[in-house]
């Protein structure tokens, strides 16, 4: 059926109870009949009571003023006669049941003098008026005798199935009426032809008159908006192989011809194949025309065309920088090169979106690299996301990485480094995507597709290739003026997540929990959408990572595991300085100077005992304690001296960290009773020596209160929220507050 919905109800398109709201015109009887059908168990026959026509009109149904509407019926002769036709009008009302306007199907049905039901069925397509409300179909049948039966069954009434946001009306996609949308411009005939069609009963035939190149246009030209792609597409069906052109023609407000777009495609033999070409109108057009072009070997010969389109171009990315053509591979591959271990053929053998892919093949074993020819513009600083969907019927990795350029579009800024996909299960669509900054200086950008051929000759099918701005699944930074290093996590509660673990990797691959406010953030509730987990506790000079895990109770329930990139937080500048520091509360640190580190002691505790007449003697001890040694350290202001009494005051256990290799590169201590005795006897004189006895101690338990970078100070001095009120509107929560989100 060639519409999406029957407006007519059951009987008035069926019969199969009565005749529904079918009211018989004039020299006209209706009635119902069994016995005969196109389909069910009955259909209506119309008797002429003298000479002339016979019609039939339903009651009206509402509709939709400016859209359009296709409706067909099928007939047949209770005889074998010839000369009647059979045609369908359709008669637009208002809201006052006053005649607005009638549309009258251009391609009257011939009946053959024989009683089979006629297929395809008539016709009439159009396009409801302004001021339509309702509309009323009409079957007239004319050369009929006096007595003179006709049948009539499956009806329909509705709007068309148009190719979605299709610009062309639906009798120019789809030649149902008539042929009249489409002007054979070049070298051929062209008309309605039912013996091939994709969708409904027609298409349009297109006959060469000679060999060579073939034009048929459309007679629309539909208005296009600067700046928006479009997609121009058909489905053509060819006797041979041949080379066929689809072309967009864009037009000025003047009709004047200001561009032309093309793609070229070699068809497949004697099967319905779709061919498109997308692009965006130049800046002075707008309208667009869709021409097929199919290049004749031979006089007479025929191909078949259906299901004509102009449209939006249908991204599967949101907000896509690439064209919709390298996207998707529907209309050719001049937007893919090959830099290595490949070869690349379009195909409909898979797709996961649409109905092309790019196959790729690799000769030998091994990484291929395939890539977009041209580069796109970028903005350093901004985050990208680059993703493609891959198919193989051999297990194997497929990598997605970025080429950053810089403005000249030649320099190589470098590569976004590949995320490594783990592979992917054979016969299955999978989708891999990379999000990066472009780096400083980056101006342009390519994707890259790398697949990891686990064997020669394997195939690969890419689809639904992207690159979009958008914003990362996680920020991080490192902090070295506090010591520390933030993660933001975006879109935190995405997927329905409710909590979430976050661990830090240290290079070592200890896998630590990270403090939060209230303790260890494991398993703890997701605060919103966005969540600022800053650590005081990262090693210092070394690479380390995050893990963090986004739990859905669902059902069924999901755990979400992202691992981040590596980031390094350098130690102080002057290699004299360590970070003492107390986890639970990071404001009370400081970057401290030291003489040398301690010369640790590794007490124990025991019991000798000696035996009267034995040598040796008889020893009971404990494990050996953790290491104990003094931290000769210097503070030179009055400002570090009472930054370094803050941070000793509460007796908590700190953290002390230095650079690598120091051998105190990373050790949780307790403080014992200092001594700060002045380095000169002179009260103007503000620098003093340290003693700090140490005892290497476990990591505390507990959460973390306050920041050592945000202070009541810097809500007062925050420019957008002056006053209370605003503090409140800006910030939900006191945690908020505190972390400045």
């Amino acid at each position: 059926m060639a519409i999406t919905t029957n407006l007519l109800d059951a009987n008035t398109a069926g019969f199969e109870t009565n005749i529904g709201t079918w009211t018989a015109g004039s020299n006209t009887t209706a009635a119902r009949v069994t016995g005969v059908w196109y389909t069910g168990a009955a259909c209506m026959r119309l008797t002429a009571t003298a000479n002339g026509s016979v019609a039939a009109t339903t009651g009206a149904v509402p509709i939709t003023a400016l859209s359009e509407y296709l409706a067909f019926a099928f007939n047949a002769n209770t005889a074998a006669v010839a000369g009647r036709t059979v045609s369908l009008t359709l008669t637009w009302l208002d809201a006052s049941n006053a005649t607005v306007g009638t549309s009258v199907g251009t391609t009257p049905t011939a009946m053959p003098a024989s009683t089979a039901w006629v297929t395809p069925p008539t016709f009439v397509d159009a396009v409801a008026p302004a001021t339509a409300t309702q509309v009323k179909l009409t079957v007239t049948v004319t050369g009929m005798l006096a007595g003179g039966q006709i049948l009539v069954d499956e009806v329909g009434l509705g709007p068309p199935v148009l190719q979605t946001g299709n610009l062309l009306s639906y009798n120019d996609q789809s030649v149902e009426m008539d042929a009249s949308g489409w002007t054979a411009s070049v070298n051929c005939t062209a008309a309605r032809s039912s013996a091939q069609f994709v969708e409904g009963w027609y298409s349009l035939a297109v006959t060469a008159t000679a060999s060579g190149d073939v034009q048929v246009r459309s007679v629309a030209t539909p208005a296009v908006a600067a700046g928006t792609e479009y997609f121009g597409y058909f489905y053509i069906r060819t006797p041979i192989a041949l080379t066929v052109k689809a072309e967009l023609w864009w037009y000025d407000a003047s009709n004047a011809l200001v561009g032309t777009t093309s793609t070229t495609t070699t068809t497949a033999v004697t099967t319905w194949q779709r061919l498109g070409v997308a692009a965006k109108p130049p800046a002075t057009a707008t309208k667009a025309r869709l021409v097929v072009r199919p290049q004749a070997t031979a006089a007479a010969q025929v191909v078949y065309v259906d299901q004509m389109t102009i449209r939006p171009a249908p991204f599967s990315v949101a907000g896509n920088l690439l064209p919709f053509g390298v996207e998707s591979m529907e209309c050719d591959l001049t937007g893919w090169t090959v830099a290595s271990n490949a070869a690349i053929a379009r195909t409909t053998a898979q797709a996961s979106a649409g109905l092309w892919s790019m196959e790729v093949t690799t000769p030998a074993a091994g990484q291929a690299r395939v890539h977009t020819t041209a580069l796109v513009p970028v903005t350093a600083g901004t985050y990208y996301v680059a993703r493609q969907s891959y198919r193989s019927a051999t297990a194997g990795p497929m990598w997605t990485d970025i080429d950053w350029y810089g403005p000249d579009g030649v320099t190589w800024l470098g590569n976004a480094g590949p995320d490594q996909d783990l592979g992917l299960t054979p016969g299955s669509w999978w989708s891999n995507s990379i999000g990066r900054k472009a780096p400083p200086g980056a101006a342009y950008a390519r994707v890259v597709s790398l697949p990891q051929s686990t064997l020669a000759g394997q195939v690969w099918w890419v689809d639904v290739v992207g690159l979009s701005a958008g914003t990362p699944p996680y920020d991080l930074a490192a902090h070295p003026e506090t010591g520390s290093a933030t993660l933001t996590i975006n879109n935190a509660n995405s997927s329905g997540a409710t909590t979430i673990t976050v661990h830090r990797v240290d290079p070592d691959g200890t896998r630590s929990p990270v403090r939060g406010y209230g303790g260890d953030l494991e398993s703890v509730a997701v605060p919103g959408a966005v969540m600022v987990v800053t650590d005081y506790e990262v090693p210092l000079g070394a690479p380390i990572r995050y893990e963090y895990v986004r739990h859905a109770p669902g059902p069924p329930a999901v755990d979400y595991s992202t691992g981040t990139t590596s980031i390094v937080v350098a130690p102080p500048a002057d290699p004299a300085y360590v970070w003492l520091s107390d986890p639970g509360q990071p404001a009370r640190s400081i970057k401290l100077m030291i003489e040398k580190p301690p010369d640790w002691t590794f007490g124990i505790e025991r019991a000798v005992y000696r035996i009267r007449g034995r040598a040796d003697p008889i020893v009971r001890s404990d494990v050996r304690h953790t290491p104990e040694g003094d931290l000769a350290a210097y503070t030179w202001t009055t400002t570090d001296d009472a930054q370094l009494r803050f941070t000793l005051e509460t007796g908590h256990v700190l953290l002390l960290r230095a650079r690598p290799g120091w051998g105190l590169d990373y050790q949780y201590v307790s403080v014992g009773s200092v001594q700060s005795p002045r380095l000169v006897q002179m009260g103007s004189e503000a620098g003093r020596r340290w003693t700090l006895p140490l005892t290497v101690v476990a990591r505390p338990a507990g959460g973390m209160v306050g920041s050592a970078s945000r202070t009541w100070q810097t809500v007062k001095n925050d420019a957008t929220a002056p006053t209370w009120g605003d503090v409140l509107a800006k910030y939900p929560t006191w945690l908020d507050v505190v972390q400045g989100v």
